[in-house]
């Protein structure tokens, strides 16, 4: 019985040992910062996608309230691999998320709707429903039609992401 507990310690410690060495098993990434504006004004709250031309990974990172951003790949704050990135921007418009509270769809209330319930258009706007407009233009929400490219090399990058409306 004193053989297997030690030999059960030896096992525990080597796999304790073996887990908390230098090599991982993630590519080798590199720090990535940038800033993005719309029109030359800060933008905060926006998510960066970059999406590597090379294969299925993508590093993101979220704006700060100086529009400031940094990329996480396989860690947080771990960066980027090297190679060519297409760039999406993006940004929830403020109020685009349900209130808490608010009922799930197909209620107002505690009344419940019909199935084929619609809400009436706003025919003011030409009979669609108009919602909070994003600080980032629809173009940018997608890294095959923002034009935004990078590319990511050994060591230090800094991205800045100019916007235009």
């Amino acid at each position: 019985m004193g053989s297997i507990c030690k030999l059960s310690t030896l096992v525990l410690i080597s796999v304790v040992f073996a887990g908390c060495g230098g090599g991982s098993s993630f590519p080798k990434t590199y720090p990535v910062t940038g800033k993005v504006t719309v029109d030359g004004k800060a933008i905060e709250g926006a998510m960066v996608t970059f999406q590597l031309d090379s294969g299925k990974e993508n590093a993101i990172g979220t704006t700060d309230k100086n529009g400031e951003f940094s990329l996480s790949m396989f860690q947080p704050g771990d960066g980027a691999v090297p190679g060519q990135y297409r760039i999406a921007v993006s940004k929830l418009p403020a109020g685009a998320a349900p209130a808490a509270g608010t009922p799930p769809p197909g209620q107002i209330g505690s009344a419940e709707l019909p199935a084929d319930y619609a809400p009436p258009p706003d025919t003011a706007k030409g009979g669609v429903t108009a919602g909070p407009k994003s600080e980032v233009p629809a173009k940018y929400n997608n890294d095959t039609t923002s034009g935004l490219r990078a590319t990511i090399v050994a060591g230090p990058n800094n991205v800045p992401l100019p916007l235009k409306s």
